[in-house]
């Protein structure tokens, strides 16, 4: 089931996997944090003036079917919510958020 934007990352399959072995109160936490490093990225590109013009297909296709709720971090608001966050970052600060949570939660 690889048909959303971020499924075809490994690094954010293995993020996703290590969260859902969490308790929900560890998973809020790293969900607002990851949800503010985002914004403040967002931020720093607005005064630059590096919004980007399009999401992308995928990311709006990948949106549209996370609505469906289907997987398990679907139903968790707050993963949910990380998600949809991350999706209007570039592909390449995604990746860098990935990789830092992926060496944080395997240690």
């Amino acid at each position: 089931m690889k048909n959303r934007w971020y499924d075809t990352n490994d690094k954010s399959m293995a993020v996703l996997d290590a969260l859902r072995g969490l308790d929900e109160l560890s998973r809020q936490k790293i969900s607002e944090n990851v949800i503010s490093i985002a914004s403040s990225i967002k931020a720093i590109k607005r005064e630059k003036d590096e919004v980007p013009v399009s999401l992308g297909i995928e990311r709006v296709v990948g949106l549209y079917q996370q609505s469906n709720r289907r997987r398990w971090y679907d139903k968790h608001g707050e993963i949910s919510g990380v998600m949809q966050t991350m999706s209007t970052l570039s592909e390449d600060e995604y990746h860098g958020i990935m990789e830092a949570l992926s060496m944080a939660l395997s240690e």
